[in-house]
């Protein structure tokens, strides 16, 4: 199953169960011009993310929150470079979201999705999430990869209505 399917599928289950509407929640489709805007500043962003700020502006998943043009409830993607840029530099890379740290998640220009806490001078020093923003959506935040955002194994600590409703929806096995 896709992101694309897993988001439809969770927006839908979050009207539905209101505990659900505790940890995702997802913002209406972004503009094109935005979505032009980025495409013209950051060349390298991949179609699989500018397809969600096509369909979601922003999101919160779990509590890691994905940022969108600033027109939604999420903040915006602006703002959280401008936060970044000390850190970040010059370099070809897109701060796109925060985890429940504060730490910024962004797209590297060969497509990772990376991880970098203040005090990191450079994204030499990130720490890769995700191969892709498909897999950071689909596998980490959203499959069977999300206990590798707690070490790799998920303790009654990390037991909430998020992962009761991933391993309800078979898409990530029991602990």
């Amino acid at each position: 199953m896709s992101w694309i399917d897993k988001m439809q599928q969770t927006k839908q289950a979050a009207i539905e169960n209101p505990r659900l509407k505790i940890v995702f929640d997802s913002g209406n489709p972004t503009s094109e011009a935005f979505i032009a805007s980025l495409r013209n500043h950051y060349p390298f962003l991949p179609d699989s993310y500018l397809s969600f700020l096509r369909n979601y502006d922003g999101a919160q998943i779990w509590m890691y929150v994905i940022f969108g043009s600033g027109k939604s409830k999420f903040p915006p993607i602006d703002r959280l470079a401008e936060r970044w840029k000390p850190n970040l530099g010059n370099a070809a890379i897109l701060p796109i979201g925060e985890d429940p740290s504060g730490d910024c998640l962004a797209i590297t220009n060969d497509g990772r999705v990376v991880k970098m806490d203040f005090t990191m001078d450079s994204p030499a020093e990130a720490i890769t999430i995700a191969a892709s923003f498909e897999d950071l959506l689909n596998n980490v935040l959203m499959g069977h990869k999300y206990p590798s955002l707690f070490g790799g194994v998920l303790t009654p600590d990390h037991e909430n209505e998020w992962t009761e409703y991933l391993q309800k929806k078979g898409w990530l096995m029991p602990s």
